[in-house]
């Protein structure tokens, strides 16, 4: 007999915190969080198909591609 495991997870934006995180929606806890320090108004976090996060980064006119382990692997600046 085999069992398979899933858990469910929510990629959300704490905007006044300058984070996003991925969140555990059976338990309620935080698995990963990213961007204090770094983020300034972060919104739009969205799960790319190779596991990375793409952030838009308000106010600092930028996106970011950043990896599970907080790596930033792109930034693009933005057009306005």
């Amino acid at each position: 007999m085999s069992f398979s495991l899933q858990i469910l997870i929510e990629l959300i934006c704490m905007r006044n915190i300058n984070q996003i995180a991925t969140l555990d929606l059976d338990s309620g806890r935080i698995l990963w969080a990213w961007g204090e320090g770094v983020l300034d108004w972060p919104h739009h976090p969205t799960m790319l198909s190779n596991g990375n996060t793409l952030i838009c980064d308000g106010e600092n006119g930028r996106s970011l591609e950043v990896t599970a382990d907080g790596d930033k692997v792109g930034v693009l600046p933005s057009s306005h």
